[in-house]
């Protein structure tokens, strides 16, 4: 990898297949050395990293939403709860956006 010329796809590629695991051809369950062994695994390959930084922004997201439900009040909002609010109204637009029929 470091004598390739680093592109954007070519990153992804490599760091997804760093932490694949799955099930290879023989049968032995295991984490993938290339990119080939990964795809072998087919569907049901776990990419642990994609997995654990997912677990790990959830945990922080529910944390910030969580306090700032403790925090809010009826009365003029503070900047947390703003910023909360702020993205739950970012999802609500995106969906409604992209699903027409929830409107």
């Amino acid at each position: 990898m470091a004598s390739e010329e680093l592109t954007s796809s070519g990153y992804i590629k490599h760091h997804l297949v760093n932490l694949t695991y799955g099930r290879d051809a023989e049968g032995n369950w295991g984490f993938a050395e290339s990119a080939e062994q990964a795809g072998e695994m087919g569907f049901w390959a776990i990419h642990v990293d994609s997995l654990l930084w997912s677990v790990a922004l959830a945990a922080i997201m529910f944390y910030f939403f969580r306090m700032a439900a403790k925090r809010a009040t009826a009365g003029v909002p503070g900047g947390l709860q703003n910023f909360v609010e702020m993205l739950v109204e970012f999802v609500d637009d995106s969906v409604k956006g992209s699903f027409p029929v929830c409107r």
